[in-house]
């Protein structure tokens, strides 16, 4: 049952990394077909809707409390719905971090809930050995790198130094929070591939 959770969680975030990379295509073709006029920061704001779900989706298969479950469906449609206000009532071509605010510090929660029932929950596998820890790791580094960037862009976009330095920032976290994704789908690979192997081993010996 573990094992189906497992996959299920990856396969969300495969999506969610294969959305990440097309995002732009997407939008792109979508504004093209429907011949519509939208600006950057919209996109961001649909993006950063879309990227949440995935993300909540992902933690609410990896997570064990049923409680916790419920709690952050809760939260999830607050924020979908607090988001879904800001896509039609603030200005299309200005920033808005209130919506990138609330995600990370809900997924941020999240995170820390995941490794802390991780810390309390008896294993006899090594915690570094899931998959769905270095997903955590991945999404706490990147939310809590990019926190303070995205909250200081509201007022400061505009200056191009801030710009070069947001570029930057954003690219390194963008860039390690991807490579710490492709660990944990090698993690996940070598770990199916050992439980094979165990297998064999078993059914030569009897």
């Amino acid at each position: 049952m573990k094992r189906k959770s497992n996959d299920r969680g990856l396969r969300v975030i495969f999506f969610y990394v294969l959305f990440c990379f097309f995002s732009d295509l997407i939008f792109s073709a979508l504004i093209y077909s429907l011949h519509l006029n939208v600006s950057v920061y919209l996109r961001f704001r649909i993006f950063t809707i879309v990227e949440y779900c995935f993300l909540a989706a992902f933690l609410l298969i990896a997570l064990k409390s049923i409680k916790i479950k419920r709690i952050i469906l809760i939260l999830s449609s607050i924020f979908v719905i607090i988001s879904g206000i800001d896509l039609f009532t603030t200005k299309a071509d200005t920033f808005d971090s209130v919506p990138v605010a609330i995600e990370a510090i809900l997924i941020i929660i999240y995170c820390i809930y995941f490794l802390y029932e991780q810390i309390v929950t008896p294993t006899p596998k090594l915690i570094y050995a899931s998959a769905d820890f270095w997903v955590v790791v991945a999404l706490l580094l990147y939310f809590c790198g990019t926190f303070f960037l995205y909250i200081y862009s509201q007022n400061y976009l505009g200056d191009s130094d801030f710009n070069k330095k947001y570029d930057i920032i954003n690219s390194f976290f963008y860039i390690l929070k991807n490579l710490i994704l492709g660990l944990a789908m090698c993690v996940k690979a070598e770990t199916r591939n050992s439980s094979i192997s165990h297998s064999k081993r078993i059914e030569q010996a009897t």
